[in-house]
Parts: C-alpha cells; sequence; structure tokens
C-alpha cells in the first residue's frame, strides 16, 4: 500500500470514489506515516513532520526549523547576538504525533482531515493558532 499511495499526489487520491471510505483511509494513513519520515520531501509539499514538536509554554506545533520564527510567550523572548528577536520553545518530551493523530481520531476526525491539515496547512507556515479551523491538538 505503501508504494501505491507514493504514485498518487493528494489531490489525486481526493478524486477518488470509494464507497467504503477503506482504499482512501488507508492511502491517507500511508501519506500521514510518510510525512513523519525524516526523508520525506514531495513537491506538493516540501516540509515534514519528523521535527515536529508541541512546546509546553506556547502549545503551538513547530519544527525545529519554525520554532525561531513563530513567537513563544513573551517571557520567552532573547536577543540573538546579531540582534534580531528570537523565541526559546521547550519541547513536551509526552507528546508524540502517533498519539496525537489517536485522539484527533476518538474525536471525530478522519485521517483524511487530519493529514489535509498537518500537510497541507500546518507544513506550508501557518500554525495551529491561526488556522481557521484548528484542530485540537
Amino acid at each position: 500500500m505503501a508504494r501505491l499511495a507514493a504514485k498518487f499526489t493528494p489531490t489525486e487520491i481526493e478524486q477518488i470514489i470509494d464507497k467504503r471510505d477503506r482504499f482512501k483511509r488507508k492511502m491517507y494513513a500511508n501519506l500521514l506515516q510518510q510525512f513523519f519520515d525524516k526523508d520525506y520531501c514531495r513537491v506538493d509539499s516540501p516540509a515534514n513532520g519528523s521535527t515536529l514538536f508541541k512546546c509546553t509554554h506556547c502549545c503551538q506545533l513547530l519544527t525545529v526549523g519554525q520554532q525561531q520564527v513563530f513567537p513563544c510567550t513573551s517571557k520567552r523572548m532573547v536577543v540573538n547576538y546579531d540582534g534580531s528577536v528570537g523565541y526559546q520553545h521547550n519541547r513536551d518530551t509526552s507528546w508524540s504525533p502517533a498519539r496525537a493523530i489517536e485522539e484527533l481520531q476518538q474525536c471525530g476526525y478522519s485521517l483524511r482531515d487530519i493529514f489535509w491539515w498537518w500537510v497541507y496547512k500546518w507544513s506550508q507556515g501557518t500554525c495551529s493558532s491561526i488556522h481557521p479551523h484548528p484542530l485540537p491538538i
């Protein structure tokens, strides 16, 4: 199934007509699994979630590359050596993407919803706090 999912783009998977939603669900599960692989890179979604973490102070989901861009609480602000403002996020070690996906599914979100939110909204620079319909992670 993973090799088959790699041949389709997410928009092509979206166009598949699946009455029982079994095939699409498996495809989105594989795409989510690929998204959290450190070697994942696609033209339609250049970022991956291998360095994704949750900050204990501001509860935002960030990658290592985004932690200096998105603000944390004002007490966590620092001035870098070059005079620019940076932020010190603290990684929540008890949070894991797999557990978050399970919790979202228990809340009624489909793998399709989770995939589109994480991969195409979040990974392109938006954050859970500014997404118009944030998922409660």
